[in-house]
């Protein structure tokens, strides 16, 4: 990663960086996950001397620059992002003073990158703006006014400045699949509804920069994951107390509300951002999820819910047989529902569902 605080924010605590949560989920998932980075400008980083400057034990390192060669390292994904408060100049216009625009400089660095690293997935962080326009910086105490212009201005303008970027590099640099994680749209998609929106902005930022505090790394973490691992995060992740118990027991709400907002988020073309270009340009099922990306390939299921995190939408998964009878009380453990056989010769899964309601759903025979 190559960034500034509002990937990597040091404080007392991990929590704070998004790669110690990308790890945590990685974990839970079962796959292997390590990560360095360095602070900079978009500028420095288009001189190109990269550097693994970032690290705390709860993040296995992916890099060391003291004892290898960036050519030489076992990476397979690179992401950047910019300052957070140069959106007030279109992202090809030379900034000021620095001797290029943020877009001249993006194309350097993603030049430099796939020269020394030709196998790498390049993603962009867009990260959330500067918030001392909206609010001072002591006492940093936002009002509920303040929170609101700085929201509407985050998915408006500043996030039309980073689709902009976006459209700007597909188009010079088509071959290199830049693809872009929209974290700062996303929380603040979240943070505009219920029953997030009854969360202090204290409790979710330290400062005007702004700073995040646990929860919002958490987020970033949460949301970077699906990006880069092109999956939901696993629901069975324990969330630690240190984040906003309404995030922690919404957690797996949460999930599929990111997982949507990926889903949806393409360019004029019908690409999609976040996941790149589908290879197979094709939908069989007709759900809008392209066949690169549908956990159920051959069966509408637009929702890609997938219950048990094991890649296979629920829709064409055969449940566990989990079924347990304990002195006359039928029972599921750790199991969607009772998988039963109809009198038609088909399968149905039984369940009550969020609502109490006895559900019945069509499901492959074992």
């Amino acid at each position: 990663m190559l960034g500034h605080s509002l990937m990597d924010h040091s404080s007392p605590t991990q929590q704070t960086k998004i790669a110690y949560w990308i790890h945590q989920f990685a974990t839970e998932a079962g796959h292997t996950y390590e990560s360095t980075g360095q602070f900079g400008s978009i500028w420095d980083f288009a001189n190109f001397n990269p550097q693994s400057n970032w690290g705390s034990p709860g993040i296995p390192s992916s890099w060391d620059s003291s004892s290898e060669t960036f050519a030489a390292a076992n990476l397979n994904n690179f992401m950047f992002t910019v300052f957070n408060y140069v959106q007030d100049l279109p992202p090809d216009e030379v900034y000021y003073t620095l001797p290029s625009s943020v877009l001249t400089a993006s194309e350097r660095l993603i030049d430099s990158i796939h020269n020394y690293q030709p196998g790498d997935d390049i993603f962009i962080y867009e990260n959330w703006p500067d918030m001392a326009p909206f609010t001072a910086e002591t006492p940093f105490e936002p009002t509920a006014a303040e929170y609101t212009a700085y929201n509407t201005y985050l998915l408006g303008d500043f996030h039309d400045w980073w689709i902009d970027l976006h459209d700007l590099v597909i188009t010079s640099h088509p071959a290199d699949q830049v693809k872009m994680i929209p974290v700062g749209p996303v929380i603040a998609e979240l943070m505009n509804s219920a029953p997030y929106d009854t969360i202090t902005v204290n409790l979710l930022y330290e400062d005007n920069a702004p700073h995040g505090r646990e929860s919002i790394y958490f987020l970033a973490g949460l949301a970077t994951y699906m990006g880069i691992f092109g999956e939901k995060a696993p629901n069975t992740y324990t969330v630690p107390s240190s984040i906003h118990p309404l995030i922690s027991a919404n957690y797996s709400a949460i999930i599929d509300e990111f997982w949507d907002y990926f889903i949806a988020f393409n360019d004029a073309n019908g690409n999609n951002r976040v996941f790149g270009t589908p290879t197979s340009t094709s939908d069989v099922d007709n759900d809008n999820v392209d066949d690169s990306i549908d956990n159920c390939v051959n069966t509408y299921n637009p929702d890609q819910a997938d219950y048990d995190n094991d890649g296979v939408g629920d829709l064409c998964d055969t449940p566990l047989n989990k079924v347990i009878v304990d002195l006359g009380v039928l029972y599921t453990e750790d199991a969607e529902g009772i998988l039963m056989k109809g009198r038609d010769g088909n399968c149905y899964l039984l369940y009550i569902n969020e609502m109490g309601v006895l559900t019945t759903e069509a499901r492959p025979c074992p």
